[in-house]
């Protein structure tokens, strides 16, 4: 009822109060440790993206990551302040119609919205009250409601696939102009699965990814640096643990 709610708003506000005084109180705490503080602060002060001029300026706040690259966050910052402005989209999306569809019924009075609570007695009771033309008129709205939830549900599902597709091109056109570690490394597969046995690598004196070398130096040139295989361990992780403990 109404007591509940007034219950859950007054914790919520002590909740607030209690955080704000919280956060004064280390604003103004007295500095123990002043060669701590002058090395943390100097960490945060690298740790910020700043231009790769001799300057190093850091960006303005105004930088518009949604269309900008950065060369310290990399495309994948790129896309993901992409997609917090297509949610944000999203969402002021389905406020303007359903707000469109209340507005054409005259439901759009917060007054007397918030002059009751949620679930409280009063609400139902002006339910109960409501004449035929009324609950025809509730009738309707709840129609175009229905109406409107399904024209946000089919733009969601469109939007998300085109929002997809383009996240897509535009990672696949970003790597491309740029140049990282995939671009000096190869993944290959499809090589026998069974161990060598340790008298054949004992006789060679040769190890297996040595040999791997070689095979891809005599197909591609002396390009190739190395290979570095990928061990199947899932069977034998323990046993892996133990003689690396040993070792």
């Amino acid at each position: 009822g109404r007591w509940g709610w007034r219950a859950v708003y007054v914790v919520l506000g002590t909740i607030v109060v209690a955080v704000l005084v919280y956060v004064v109180q280390l604003a103004w705490r007295p500095v123990v440790n002043q060669e701590a503080l002058e090395a943390a602060l100097l960490h945060r002060s690298h740790s910020k993206i700043r231009h790769e001029d001799e300057n190093h300026r850091l960006y303005p706040l105004h930088t518009d990551v949604c269309t900008e690259l950065i060369p310290q966050g990399g495309v994948g910052v790129l896309l993901h302040f992409r997609f917090e402005q297509a949610v944000l989209r999203w969402t002021m999306l389905i406020a303007v119609v359903m707000g469109f569809v209340a507005m054409i019924h005259a439901r759009l009075d917060a007054l007397s919205v918030l002059s009751m609570a949620p679930s409280h007695e009063e609400v139902f009771e002006s339910c109960t009250e409501l004449g035929v033309e009324d609950q025809i008129g509730l009738e309707t709205m709840r129609i175009h409601f229905l109406w409107a939830t399904g024209f946000v549900y089919v733009v969601s599902f469109a939007g998300a696939l085109i929002f997809a597709i383009s996240q897509r091109r535009l990672f696949v056109k970003t790597d491309a102009h740029q140049t990282s570690m995939s671009d000096f490394a190869l993944f290959c597969q499809g090589f026998p699965h069974e161990p060598w046995g340790p008298a054949e690598l004992q006789a060679d004196k040769v190890g297996l990814e040595d040999q791997y070398t070689q095979f891809f130096r005599n197909s591609w040139g002396d390009g190739v640096l190395g290979v570095s295989i990928s061990w199947d361990l899932y069977d034998m992780g323990e046993e892996v643990v133990e003689v690396l403990d040993d070792a």
